[in-house]
């Protein structure tokens, strides 16, 4: 039996010896997904989850174990479907199926009951292994792993393909003819699903012991195909890159024109801090009460309705209360807090708080890790909360630093948008403090090269319409302007949105740029704005 840590090579190698069986070029490898989650450790001992609120109550409603649908939930993104007995859920990876891809069966529970987990980057998973069989037997070979799963309207389960390798995944006849001459408009061939049924069918579902299939002559086609690393997913996404109160109201009119399948949040976390014991997150809040609608229009941040007996109270003790925390707010910060030190990751602790909310689209924060915005002044350096809140901006600005960002990783919901994304939105963040840290991520820069790419400018005749930009600009000593912002995001962008007010910097842009009102004074404003970008990245 596999077992974490083992190695997935040496064991096919070591298969395919004892059944005679050499691989050659153009060869599929196929395996079930059990043995890549095992082999890369994704079993979760039942014992040690504790179950949430959420949880709780949808276990209820399903007649599941409330420790299996606590997993389920930090899976997912998304609860799609549920009665009785069904929990149709959105992976975290873009995947939609039942319980997240979690499951018990073939599983050892002699120590304890436990679930395992769908691998972390499939993708990736197939890539390595194909490498490695490449690299150890000298050949060019695909790879899918391949899992069960239901279909609407169909009795039974078939094999799927979560990840792929080396080998044409979709065939695209649309835009040729049938035998008729009749063009063909909807023909687009799923190879890689049709490969891991057939891998599937072989293999077996129950107790065959049969993990592994080798698929030959499926790679010979009969159409000039598509790119290999396109994704299966039915409908490829919008990024959105966002951090700040000015970011969030353009998310909010993104919201009302995509719909969850269709975009994405990927979120500056540089801003986070640690105070009061509590870990903050302040741009994944400000989009939190933006997207649910429960932002304080009147103070311009924080959240609707808010009170303040707590850090009044405070500071009349003597506490440290320059960092203004609402009632309300409080208590989203003790739950972030309190989810963390159970071991759930920020992107889990995100999701819960949002679908708490009645959020539907995905919130993505930049890393897992540890990030930090550091501002170098006049003053030193401070920590960015200090400079923004603390100090109210007032240090002169010489550079910025993102503390921990040469070891940190990408979130893989970024990551997995990424591959088969229809754009990217920069909103119109602060370009150094918001914007910057995300793309600063190993790996983010080089993911956007072949993605078309836009950025709304925060600079709206020579003033950031919110915070500081503009200030920290003129002390860079760069031109508080739309042009200058567009130059610092240079060869990154495919397209950029500026104000009517500044239409007579246009020609001073290299990309090609489009202008209209983009001060978002109301909701129907922020709706307008996000349709005129969305309309404009689709025309790149």
């Amino acid at each position: 039996m596999v077992q974490p840590g083992d190695d997935l090579g040496e064991i096919i190698r070591a298969a395919l010896s004892a059944a005679n069986v050499t691989l050659v070029d153009g060869d599929i490898v196929c395996l079930a997904q059990k043995i890549v989650s095992k082999a890369e450790g994704q079993l979760v001992a039942l014992a040690d989850v504790t179950p949430s609120e959420e949880a709780v109550e949808l276990a209820e409603k399903t007649l599941k174990d409330p420790r299996m649908v606590e997993l389920i939930l930090r899976e997912s993104s998304e609860v799609m479907r549920h009665k009785p007995g069904v929990l149709i859920m959105r992976h975290k990876l873009g995947l939609v199926g039942a319980h997240a891809g979690i499951d018990q069966s073939n599983v050892d529970h002699s120590e304890g009951e436990q679930a395992l987990l769908l691998p972390k980057d499939p993708d990736a998973s197939a890539q390595r292994l194909r490498e490695d069989l490449a690299a150890n037997n000298s050949v060019q070979v695909g790879v899918v792993i391949t899992d069960s799963q239901n279909r609407p309207w169909r009795m039974g389960t078939t094999g799927v393909a979560i990840g792929c390798a080396g080998f044409t995944v979709l065939e695209d006849y649309r835009g040729g003819n049938d035998v008729y001459g009749r063009e063909l408009k909807v023909t687009l061939i799923n190879r890689a699903d049709a490969i891991a049924g057939a891998a599937t069918l072989v293999m077996g579902e129950t107790t065959e012991k049969i993990p592994l299939a080798i698929v030959r002559g499926a790679e010979r086609s009969h159409h000039q195909s598509t790119d290999r690393r396109r994704s299966l997913s039915l409908m490829s996404k919008i990024l959105a890159i966002t951090g700040g109160v000015g970011g969030a109201k353009l998310a909010l009119g993104l919201s009302k024109v995509l719909s969850p399948e269709e975009l994405v949040f990927a979120v500056n976390t540089g801003d986070d801090f640690e105070h009061l014991g509590l870990h903050i997150s302040p741009d994944i809040d400000s989009l939190t009460y933006a997207l649910a609608e429960e932002n304080n229009t009147e103070l311009g941040w924080g959240r609707a309705g808010e009170t303040w007996q707590f850090i009044e109270t405070l500071g009349q003790l003597g506490g440290e209360d320059w960092f203004r925390l609402g009632d309300k707010d409080l208590a989203l910060h003790m739950q972030r807090t309190q989810l963390l030190r159970s071991g759930s990751t920020l992107t889990e602790a995100t999701a819960q708080i949002t679908r708490a909310f009645g959020i539907m689209h995905t919130i993505a924060p930049m890393t897992d890790d540890h990030v930090r915005t550091i501002v170098h002044s006049d003053q030193g350096a401070l920590a960015f909360q200090h400079y923004f809140v603390r100090e109210q901006c007032r240090p002169a600005v010489s550079g910025f630093e993102f503390a921990g960002i040469e070891s940190a990783h990408l979130n893989p919901i970024i990551t997995e948008t990424l591959k088969d994304c229809r754009g990217v939105i920069i909103c119109p963040s602060n370009p150094y403090v918001s914007v910057d840290p995300l793309l600063s991520l190993p790996g983010m820069r080089d993911a956007l090269q072949n993605i078309p790419v836009i950025a709304v400018s925060p600079i709206v005749g020579g003033m950031a319409i919110k915070g500081p930009a503009a200030k920290m600009m003129q002390e860079l000593n760069v031109p508080a302007s739309a042009p200058a912002v567009a130059g610092h995001y240079g060869y990154l962008l495919d397209g950029f949105v500026m104000d009517l007010t500044d239409a007579d910097q246009s020609g001073e842009i290299a990309v090609h740029t489009r202008v209209t009102e983009t001060i978002m004074n109301s909701l129907q404003r922020r709706i307008e704005l996000a349709r005129f970008c969305v309309e404009f990245l689709h025309a790149l």
